[in-house]
């Protein structure tokens, strides 16, 4: 009589099982992807926008609303027609990144730091199921709190060195250069904390101190 064989999962397809099958991690690894990204693009976004608007000689707004800058010849040198060693343009991304490099914000290895946390985004946008399916290793994890500590490196520095000189108001004696920080850098900060530190109770607790926030 022929006996039948039986296959057992290996341990790889087990963990695929629970990846997809357990809720909380399949929550958790959607979650920190579309984290990820949200962060990615809100950077990318800030960088452009804060040189464009820097070096614009002037704005105007469109019938919508929206503003849009005329560009100075400095924003068209330094930016727009900036070119690599091949002599191709490289885009308003990376030649933004470049002029903080330029300006000392950031470092030459802060820059290529970035061109690797840009793949990796890349990689989660268009290889999603990949990681639903096998979720994240260290390097990946790390990817994003590298993403966020040049963010945070970036716009301290563009407070300190931009916003404030370029508003000529008087500095309080308090103020600390080292802890200031943009809205919506704060608004990840809380978001990072919930997510990763779940501290989700402690902000409802402070919410709950303004009764209008919580209606």
């Amino acid at each position: 009589m022929k006996q039948e064989v039986k296959c057992m999962p290996d341990e790889t397809s087990k963990q695929v099982l629970y990846n997809i099958s357990d809720e909380e991690t399949l929550k958790s690894n959607l979650a920190f992807a579309a984290f990820f990204i949200a962060l990615y693009e809100n950077f990318i976004s800030l960088t452009i926008d804060r040189i464009r608007s820097f070096l614009c000689e002037g704005i105007h707004f469109t019938d919508s609303g929206e503003v849009e800058y005329q560009p100075s010849s400095s924003y068209e040198l330094g930016i727009t027609k900036r070119k690599n060693e091949e002599g191709k343009t490289i885009g308003a991304l990376l030649a933004s990144m470049l002029w903080f490099v330029d300006n000392n914000a950031i470092t030459k290895s802060d820059y290529e730091l970035f061109l690797r946390i840009r793949e990796q985004r890349n990689k989660f946008a268009h290889e999603l199921t990949d990681y639903l399916l096998h979720g994240y290793n260290e390097t990946e994890i790390k990817a994003f709190f590298d993403l966020f500590s040049l963010y945070k490196k970036i716009d301290k520095w563009w407070i300190n060195e931009i916003e404030i000189p370029c508003a000529d108001d008087d500095i309080p004696q308090d103020y600390d250069p080292d802890s200031v920080q943009s809205v919506i850098s704060g608004l990840f900060d809380i978001m990072t904390s919930v997510i990763f530190l779940g501290k989700s109770e402690e902000y409802k607790a402070i919410m709950q101190q303004y009764p209008d926030l919580t209606k």
